[in-house]
């Protein structure tokens, strides 16, 4: 996982982002 606290404003976001896609993702994959 990266580390969010590091990057810049834009990284911080897509990297926050990105980590409610991989949730999302292991969420429905938890459901199957």
């Amino acid at each position: 996982m990266l580390n969010c606290s590091r990057v810049s404003h834009l990284y911080r976001f897509l990297c926050k982002w990105r980590g409610l896609r991989e949730a999302k993702m292991g969420l429905q994959q938890w459901k199957r």
